[in-house]
Formats: C-alpha cells, sequence, structure tokens
C-alpha cells in the first residue's frame, strides 16, 4: 500500500527535493520548484504526470488536496446536479 502525501512539502520533499523536482518536471529554475511549497504544485498534465508516476514508482501517492481537488471530479458534477 502506497503512502499518502498531502503536502506540496512532503511531495517535494519524497522526490528526493527541490532540485531533483526540478529535473523531473523539466524546469530550468530550482526557484520555480520552491516555491510550489508556498503556492501548491501547479495542475498541469505534464507535471501532474510526472510527479504520479514517480511518487508511484517510490511508493507514494499524493492526496487529491495536493492538486486542489478536495473531492472527485464526477462527485461535484453529480452534487451539482442534484
Amino acid at each position: 500500500m502506497s503512502k499518502i502525501l498531502d503536502t506540496p512539502d512532503a511531495v517535494i520533499d519524497a522526490l528526493g527535493g527541490t532540485g531533483a523536482t526540478t529535473k523531473l518536471t523539466n524546469r530550468k529554475n530550482p526557484t520555480v520548484v520552491s516555491n510550489w511549497r508556498k503556492r501548491g504544485i501547479p495542475r498541469d498534465v505534464e507535471t501532474y504526470l510526472a510527479v504520479t508516476i514517480e511518487l508511484k514508482r517510490l511508493g507514494f501517492k499524493a492526496s487529491p488536496s495536493v492538486w486542489g481537488m478536495d473531492q472527485p471530479v464526477y462527485r461535484q458534477k453529480r452534487e451539482r446536479a442534484l
């Protein structure tokens, strides 16, 4: 079973820190990734896939709240329809 990480700090640390996460996500400047600790990890497709695939390989999983998703999208749509 994967350990669930619930903060951007925990995710970045699990990936090996700011430098490793910078390389993994193809960012040019580590300051960008460092800012994610305060502002949150961006939800673009490339970043999401790179991070989630690497976390899975390492035995971790990011909580949906790390991505700004407190509940699954399908559930939000269904609740709005009711």
